[in-house]
């Protein structure tokens, strides 16, 4: 007879999940963000990859999700295992956003064009590994776990997404304009919802971060209107086309857990999870 495997208690997840998943996205983010540096200084010496290397902040990443997979074995799949198709076919959406406002942005706004360097790249896959590990992967799997029912999935949408929003706020510290702040805090709460969006439908982490880097990095491209990450131009007229754009985004992002397809997503958390109590409704793989 084969020995049981043994659940580790989780009470302060189990009791106060809403809590949870507000708190430890910030708690991994300090962890990333303190391991990372630290574990990219050796990589600091070498000219090629400039002095904010990202090779520190991938692995510290990788090692979170790993972490976060141990600390609930045995029920916990792991944030990078999902569906890649689907997840590809709805981050497509993205570019049309980034035809409609990249192109606007440098022909007809104050904006200078840069070719991505070292330093942009490097910044671009630090915001998209941490960024999507601590605000959709720990909370996200978190709810998941917490919330069986369906209803709940747009809840969990909104909720970490508005944390992921409210924490651009501290770009005010770094010396961010103040309006052109409260435009990123509602415009990454919407982009956010796109991303929650992918990850609620995929359980794949890896689509997500990807387009998350991507993104950034067409943003750095705007060499005078974004400084080391931090956006320190004011508003502008294109402020409100690229807030709507993201907005759209976010509508999507709630589009992609629409009613119809919650038990799909209801039952691929499940699967992550080894929850067998619950129901299995047929999977419809179409898009629509």
């Amino acid at each position: 007879m084969s020995k049981q495997k043994k659940i580790r208690q989780h009470r302060f997840v189990d009791r106060f999940p809403v809590l949870a998943a507000v708190v430890l996205p910030f708690v991994a983010l300090v962890l990333l963000q303190a391991l990372g540096s630290l574990i990219s200084l050796p990589f600091g010496v070498i000219p090629a990859l400039g002095k904010n290397s990202a090779i520190g902040y991938i692995i510290c990443s990788l090692l979170v999700m790993w972490l976060f997979k141990r600390w609930f074995y045995p029920e916990f799949e792991g944030m990078l295992h999902g569906d890649v198709n689907t997840g590809v076919r709805l981050s497509c959406f993205i570019i049309i956003y980034w035809v409609i406002c990249f192109p606007i942005q440098f022909l007809f706004t104050p904006a200078v064009f840069g070719w991505p360097t070292i330093n942009t790249l490097s910044l671009s896959l630090i915001a998209g590994f941490t960024e999507e590990v601590a605000f959709r992967g720990v909370p996200v799997s978190l709810l998941m776990r917490q919330w069986h029912s369906e209803k709940k999935i747009l809840t969990t949408l909104i909720l970490t997404s508005a944390v992921f929003g409210l924490f651009h706020l501290s770009n005010l510290v770094a010396g961010a304009d103040f309006g052109s702040t409260i435009f990123q805090v509602i415009g990454s709460t919407a982009m956010g919802c796109f991303f929650c969006g992918i990850y609620l439908r995929t359980g794949n982490l890896w689509i997500s971060i990807a387009v998350h880097a991507i993104h950034d990095l067409l943003c750095f491209l705007d060499v005078a209107g974004i400084q080391s990450g931090v956006v320190v131009q004011g508003v502008t007229w294109f402020s409100f086309l690229d807030l709507s754009c993201a907005v759209g985004l976010g509508v999507l992002g709630v589009w992609m857990v629409r009613p119809s397809k919650r038990a799909e997503i209801r039952q691929l958390w499940d699967r992550k999870w080894n929850i067998t109590d619950t129901p299995e409704p047929e999977i419809k793989q179409e898009l629509s």
